[in-house]
C-alpha cells in the first residue's frame, strides 16, 4: 500500500504511484511547509501515467492555495513521462538525483 510520510518538510511517497494505488491517495491534501509543496519520489517505486495525473492534480491544488508543487528524486522513467506529457513546467523537478537525463 502506498503511503505519504512527512520528513523535513517534504511529502515522501512510499510505494508505487500507479493506476491501482492513486485512487486511495486522490483525496489526500499534501501539507505545505513554506511557499512550496515538496514531493519526494525517492521511495516511490513505479510511477505510471495515472501517478503522473495524480501529481498534476496535487500541483493544481497547490496552485489554488498560492503554492508551487516541486518534485525531488524523480526517476528517469518518471521524468520521461512528465516530459512527454509536456507538463514539466507544472511539475517542477528539483534535486533530480535519480534522473541521469537532466
Amino acid at each position: 500500500m502506498t503511503s505519504i510520510e512527512y520528513i523535513n518538510g517534504a511529502a515522501l511517497i512510499k510505494g508505487e504511484l500507479t493506476f491501482t494505488s492513486v485512487a486511495a491517495l486522490f483525496e489526500q491534501t499534501l501539507q505545505a511547509h513554506g511557499p512550496d509543496v515538496i514531493v519526494d519520489l525517492a521511495h516511490s517505486g513505479r510511477v505510471d501515467s495515472a501517478g503522473v495525473a495524480l501529481l498534476v492534480e496535487w500541483a493544481s491544488r497547490a496552485h489554488e492555495q498560492g503554492k508551487t508543487l516541486k518534485l525531488q528524486n524523480v526517476a528517469a522513467d518518471t521524468a520521461t513521462l512528465i516530459r512527454i506529457g509536456g507538463i514539466e513546467s507544472m511539475l517542477g523537478m528539483v534535486n533530480d538525483k535519480k534522473n541521469s537525463a537532466a
